[in-house]
């Protein structure tokens, strides 16, 4: 993470409701809580910002959740943020995603995480941030990205950076399930002459910053007990032309370039468990990282080369030290050091995930909510007897919100279709109507604004597929 003297919570999302509540807001750093001023410019619709620095988790305040909702930390003075904590009220009303970004003069703000998909940890519970889902602030600089995932025995390797590369597998490499970190899958080298090999590219030659992170289990070495992990060298070890990183329990985890070793750490990575391992550059200070751990700090100016094939266990031009194990998540960065200071691995999820979108068909308002639901690519449907009166199933009709919206086919011409809604924190039926013949408008009245809901719009003759949209707020009455 970056040192910043300001830093802040923003672009919030609440699980299923267009609310925030929170017992408690924190900043944490190297295990300890952080000292921080507290404001937010948006004033809470119940209780109030000190209670989130009381140390009360039974006292809370609630925000309605709008483009301007952000809580600023003073620190005082520069420091680092590890991560957030936040103090759980209920589910709905919990944050869902949101993005730290830090600042010099609380002026001009860069990102330092975005997290989405973040976990409930349940009722007055004070907790880091959990997330099952991250998002990359960096993608465009990923030169590559090899998650691993796939079918088990899948010899075929998938490059998800934003400037794919093909990646051939050679040996018995192969895609395992029997081993994995995230996504059910993993990439598995026996040892014994596996590997991935991509062509040259300056992609992987670094100049400036860089960042070369993975994932990796291993139990044993390999055949000839320097196990590389990775290479861009013209010749088995020497690191001539290119760089190389070996994890083996000969030596340990190995960087090294044009002849040089440049960090050797004494460990035996032979442990049958998951280990992150990075490797990361700031301007001129060089770090290595262990589980998020830094095990090596200097300083480095070397432009590193990569005048070979990139290779994953070894490479046609780097054959001699093949690896044992499996690798998930590998992931390089050009251009930017992303690790300065510890940081939490488990936080990073499964490479970079990209923000939920609408499904292309559902057009929204400037307000973002419902407008209307477009089956544009189905034919038009006989228009039947029901009326936009027709209510059936009505359950939890307890607030004071109103969802509207129009069901239309090509080329915008309203129809008749039934239209669900449905509570989205648990899929709870909640009405169901039909919307007008003659406008395609549809109308869900008395609805709690507490929730987000999913609007669905079908075929009442079943010939076609429903439209769907999720995460539909309410408006007033």
């Amino acid at each position: 993470m970056a040192s910043a003297r300001y830093w802040r919570i923003t672009d919030v999302s609440a699980h299923s409701s267009a609310y925030l509540e929170l017992g408690a807001l924190e900043l944490w750093a190297s295990g300890a809580k952080l000292t921080a001023t507290l404001t937010c410019a948006v004033a809470p619709v119940s209780g109030a910002l000190a209670n989130l620095s009381d140390a009360n988790l039974a006292t809370a305040a609630k925000w309605l959740i709008s483009p301007g909702l952000a809580f600023v930390f003073d620190l005082g003075s520069a420091g680092i943020v590890d991560v957030p904590r936040f103090g759980a009220v209920y589910q709905p009303e919990f944050v869902a995603s949101c993005a730290l970004e830090y600042s010099d003069d609380a002026l001009s703000w860069l990102q330092a995480a975005s997290y989405i998909q973040v976990v409930y940890p349940g009722f007055q519970t004070l907790t880091e941030i959990v997330t099952t889902g991250f998002v990359d602030p960096y993608p465009s600089q990923v030169t590559l990205l090899l998650r691993g995932d796939g079918s088990n025995g899948s010899t075929t390797f998938t490059d998800d950076s934003d400037t794919p590369k093909t990646v051939t597998g050679y040996g018995n490499a192969r895609i395992s399930t029997s081993q994995n970190k995230f996504g059910g899958a993993s990439i598995y080298l026996d040892g014994s002459g596996d590997y991935l090999q991509t062509p040259q590219s300056s992609d992987f030659a670094f100049p400036g910053d860089f960042t070369i992170e993975f994932w990796a289990w291993k139990s044993a070495n390999g055949a000839a007990g320097y196990d590389t992990a990775m290479t861009t060298d013209t010749s088995s070890g020497s690191a001539i032309n290119g760089w190389f990183v070996e994890l083996s329990g000969t030596r340990g985890f190995v960087f090294a370039h044009a002849s040089a070793t440049v960090i050797e750490y004494a460990t035996n990575p032979n442990n049958s468990a998951w280990t992150h391992w990075a490797i990361s550059r700031t301007g001129n200070t060089l770090k290595a990282f262990r589980q998020g751990v830094e095990i090596y700090t200097g300083t480095n100016t070397t432009s590193f080369l990569a005048n070979g094939v990139f290779g994953v266990g070894g490479s046609s031009t780097s054959p001699s030290y093949p690896y044992n194990g499996y690798i998930d998540d590998l992931k390089i960065t050009k251009g930017v050091g992303r690790y300065t200071a510890a940081f939490d691995p488990e936080l990073l999820g499964s490479g970079s995930v990209s923000l939920p979108t609408e499904p292309p068909n559902f057009v929204t308002n400037p307000a973002g909510q419902a407008d209307s639901l477009s089956t544009v690519t189905l034919p038009d449907f006989a228009t039947t007897l029901h009326g936009a009166a027709n209510t059936l199933n009505r359950g939890d009709l307890s607030g004071w919100g109103r969802i509207t919206g129009t069901v239309k086919v090509t080329p915008a011409t309203p129809v008749a279709r039934r239209v669900r809604l449905h509570r989205d924190v648990d899929g709870l039926l909640v009405d169901t109507v039909w919307s007008d013949p003659t406008t395609g408008a549809y109308q869900f009245d008395d609805i709690n604004p507490d929730f987000a809901y999913t609007v669905l719009s079908y075929d009442h003759t079943e010939a076609f597929r429903a439209v769907v949209a999720d995460r539909v707020l309410t408006e007033p009455m």
